[in-house]
């Protein structure tokens, strides 16, 4: 994406009132509404493919987006998204081209900022402070929007928690994916691949409807974009706070890939404009736990 000086006349179904900055728009490419700032929000597209961004902040409008994404409190997602199902997910490990492909959008579920007091007569205090802050949020119904929640074998943990989850919410969709562990032994493909299938099954049941190979070919090509969009954000991590970048990164966890793909590209093409000079300041970094 390109940035041109702002033309001198603007068509007429268009009277900014701040100056603005032109990018122009390949052909076919979606078009969001136009940044906060705009005197007619809903006509970011003029003849020509081009988006105007008033008073040049359609960079902020984008990590914005992505801090409100990753701010907004679980129990308001469906209103963010009221079009969308969601399915979550506790772990790297969820298979979640296939969540996707049956209709579904995948949730990380993180650790949220309270004590976990309520998962305290379920889980004994020294298990994870994830798996603890999860099933908190659950039980105070912050998790109610969910349509079910995929659990990977990755700890003894997460799978005690899937077992306490059937009990505790006998109504909610509870799965379980089981990866292989010896990733040398000639039968951890077709073990994958059956165990795979299994979980595609069970879900298409749930959903009530087959997953084709064709959506499933759809959102596996959706989710590797999302990915090479993450690695070419980390690429350019150097002309950001980091606030903001990891922002992004959980952003892509819990938005709509449809929604944060086009963003994230967006934005890495105005990091690329960028000048490459790095800023003189000294760059930080914290070491902590994780969890």
């Amino acid at each position: 994406m390109s940035v041109d000086s702002a033309p001198t006349s603007t068509p007429a179904t268009i009277t900014p009132s701040l100056p603005c900055i032109v990018y122009h728009t390949p052909p076919g490419r979606q078009v969001r509404p136009a940044p906060t700032g705009c005197t007619n929000p809903d006509q970011s597209l003029i003849d020509g493919g081009w988006i105007l961004c008033y008073n040049g902040k359609q960079m902020e409008y984008i990590l914005n987006t992505f801090l409100t994404a990753n701010e907004t409190p679980y129990r308001s997602w469906a209103k963010r998204y009221p079009d969308r199902r969601a399915m979550g997910y506790l772990c790297t490990y969820a298979p979640e081209e296939v969540i996707q492909a049956a209709g579904f959008t995948p949730v990380r579920i993180r650790t949220g900022p309270d004590l976990p007091t309520q998962a305290e007569a379920h889980l004994q205090s020294f298990t994870c402070a994830l798996c603890r802050s999860a099933l908190h949020q659950a039980l105070r119904g912050d998790l109610a929007f969910l349509s079910g929640l995929v659990f990977p074998h990755t700890c003894d943990t997460l799978q005690v928690l899937a077992d306490v989850w059937r009990e505790s919410f006998p109504d909610l969709y509870v799965a379980t994916v089981v990866q292989p562990l010896n990733l040398g032994s000639p039968s951890v493909r077709p073990y994958l691949v059956a165990e795979l299938q299994r979980f595609r099954q069970s879900l298409a049941g749930f959903s009530g409807r087959p997953i084709s190979d064709d959506s499933l070919q759809a959102s596996i090509r959706l989710h590797n974009e999302t990915r090479r969009l993450l690695s070419q954000l980390d690429k350019r991590r150097s002309h950001l706070p980091a606030r903001n970048f990891y922002a992004a990164v959980e952003a892509s966890m819990v938005m709509p890939r449809e929604q944060f793909n086009p963003l994230a590209a967006e934005l890495v093409e105005l990091l690329s404009e960028k000048n490459s000079e790095r800023q003189k300041a000294p760059r930080l970094i914290l070491v902590g736990p994780v969890l």
